[in-house]
């Protein structure tokens, strides 16, 4: 029981973290075409400064860092910032509702194909019927509207946004479970550390027939304004939050149950939130789509 409200709260902050995000780019007053890395900077420098100080205030100090640590970090660090960036391509492409498609599909599938096939860890009848369900909740509720077209270019960044979002739930789960759980904190700050360096380094590289000056990029870039600095440090302390949760409980619960329950859990809640306060309507099919991914997550919680 204990575990079900904790992944239940992860669902929440996730959830805020993914309201912030979308609020900042709104927000940012800068070139619209250096939103992700300029976030990223952002939300990879706060999720390292809040596990340092997490750490040393619960007396994880000094850091226990290896070298398996040191590479999966960096390794991960390299996927969080295709992430990032392709998550904003494929959304300036095409539908967001096939985006997140593919996204969640691929946080959910890749992490918990690699468990059961390269892990041995074995799901039972009822595990695999709400996997089932959720990812039917996931095509139901981002089903693309009438009109909407999928390019081929598009349909591939999209893939390459779903695949990078699943090799990172592996790398995190691989990295904790190789370490038994001993060196969480290095894991985090090695992967976001590295994803705000990348990143700052993508803003330095000039557009297409600019010439090359690192500090007008810098200055162009880190301009803020209040509301988008408020939303842009809920978003990082959400995520830095929910990460170091996720790093603990991966070790406690069946890797396929944790993104399985937070993936249709934050599509759930996003789209309750929709339709409560954003004026959408409830139609038969996202009716439906919530049903399938309620029940899911209650057949994983038993």
């Amino acid at each position: 029981m204990i575990f079900t409200l904790i992944l239940l709260f992860m669902i929440a902050i996730y959830t805020c973290q993914s309201l912030a995000c979308s609020r900042f780019g709104k927000y940012y007053p800068g070139d619209p075409a250096k939103t992700s890395s300029v976030f990223s900077v952002l939300y990879g420098g706060v999720c390292m400064v809040f596990t340092l100080v997490f750490t040393a205030c619960t007396g994880g100090f000094p850091l226990t860092i290896s070298l398996p640590t040191v590479l999966f970090g960096l390794a991960n660090g390299i996927v969080l910032t295709t992430y990032n960036q392709f998550l904003l391509k494929s959304s300036a492409m095409g539908p967001y509702s096939i985006v997140m498609i593919f996204m969640l599909s691929g946080g959910l599938l890749i992490p918990v194909l690699w468990s059961v096939i390269a892990e041995g860890n074995a799901l039972n009848t009822l595990q695999w019927i709400a996997i089932v369900l959720t990812l039917v909740a996931f095509l139901i509720l981002n089903m693309p509207k009438k009109g909407e077209k999928a390019t081929l270019p598009f349909i591939l960044s999209c893939t390459v946004l779903g695949i990078a979002n699943g090799v990172y739930g592996i790398l995190m789960n691989s990295q904790q479970a190789m370490t038994a759980n001993t060196e969480n904190a290095g894991m985090i700050v090695f992967t976001f550390g590295t994803s705000a360096v990348l990143s700052f380094l993508l803003l330095l590289l000039p557009a297409k027939q600019e010439k090359f000056a690192p500090g007008k990029a810098v200055r162009s870039s880190f301009t803020f304004n209040k509301a988008c600095i408020a939303w842009g440090l809920g978003s990082a302390l959400s995520a830095s939050v929910a990460v170091n949760i996720l790093m603990w409980i991966l070790s406690k619960v069946n890797v396929a149950v944790v993104y399985a329950i937070t993936n249709g859990g934050v599509l759930l809640v996003s789209v309750l939130i929709s339709l409560l306060f954003l004026g959408e309507k409830c139609t038969l099919t996202k009716a439906v789509g919530i049903l399938l991914s309620t029940a899911a997550i209650v057949i994983l919680s038993i």
